[in-house]
C-alpha cells in the first residue's frame, strides 16, 4: 500500500497505516483469546472424559457384582464372602465355562465336585425358590381327607384336673364348616377357658 511521506510527499511503498495496524493487533488479540478459551474448552473436555471413562468403569463393575449377587442368591446364598468364594472358583475354572447360574446349579447338584471351600454350603435342601416355597406351604396347610380328631388334655391346675379338647383342622375341614359349627365351637372353647381359669 502506497503512503505519502508527510515532509516530501514522496510516495513510500510498503507502509501499514496506524488504523489498519490497529485493527490487525486487535484480530489478532480476539483470536488469541478465543484460542485460550478453546485450549481451556479442549483441557476440560480431557479432564470429563477421563471422569466419564471412570464412573463408566464403576458403573459395569457395580452392575456386574449385582448381577452376580442376582445370580448367586437365587441360590439361597446372600453372604458377601461366600458370593465371592463361587465367582472366584468360577474364574478359576479352566477350558469352555458355562453360565455362571448353570455353573452354581452344578456345583448345587454335585457338591463333591465344588472345590473345597463350598462344599460344607451346597447341601441340595438349601435351594428354596419362592415357587416351591409357595407350594410346599400349602402342602403343609392342605391334605387331602377332611379329618377332625379331638385331643384329650389333662391340665393340672392346684388341686383339681380339668379336660380339655382340642380339635384340628385341615384345610378343607375348615372350608366346609357352616357359620352355627363355628358359633358352637367358640362356645365350646369359651367353656373350656372358663373352666380353666376357675
Amino acid at each position: 500500500m502506497a503512503f505519502n511521506c508527510p515532509n516530501c510527499q514522496t510516495p513510500i511503498e510498503n507502509v501499514i497505516p496506524k488504523d489498519r495496524f490497529d485493527q490487525v493487533n486487535n484480530q489478532k488479540k480476539e483470536l488469541t483469546d478465543k484460542l485460550a478459551e478453546i485450549e481451556k474448552t479442549t483441557a476440560d473436555l480431557t479432564d470429563y472424559s477421563a471422569k466419564y471413562k471412570d464412573l463408566e468403569n464403576k458403573y459395569n463393575d457395580l452392575k456386574l457384582e449385582h448381577t452376580t449377587f442376582k445370580e448367586v442368591a437365587a441360590f439361597g446364598f446372600t453372604d458377601k464372602s461366600l458370593i465371592k468364594a463361587f465367582k472366584d472358583s468360577y474364574n478359576d475354572m479352566e477350558g469352555e465355562k458355562p453360565a455362571f447360574k448353570d455353573y452354581i446349579a452344578d456345583l448345587q447338584a454335585n457338591p463333591d465336585k465344588a472345590p473345597l471351600i463350598l462344599r460344607p454350603h451346597l447341601k441340595k435342601e438349601t435351594i428354596v425358590t419362592a415357587e416351591t416355597h409357595k407350594e410346599e406351604s400349602v402342602a403343609a396347610v392342605i391334605t387331602p381327607e377332611v379329618k377332625q380328631e379331638t385331643k384329650k388334655a389333662a391340665v393340672e391346675s392346684g388341686s383339681k384336673v380339668v379336660s380339655t379338647t382340642q380339635p384340628t383342622y385341615t384345610a378343607e375341614g375348615i372350608k366346609s364348616k357352616s357359620l352355627n359349627d363355628y358359633k358352637a365351637e367358640r362356645d365350646s372353647i369359651l367353656k373350656d377357658i372358663a373352666r380353666t381359669s376357675s
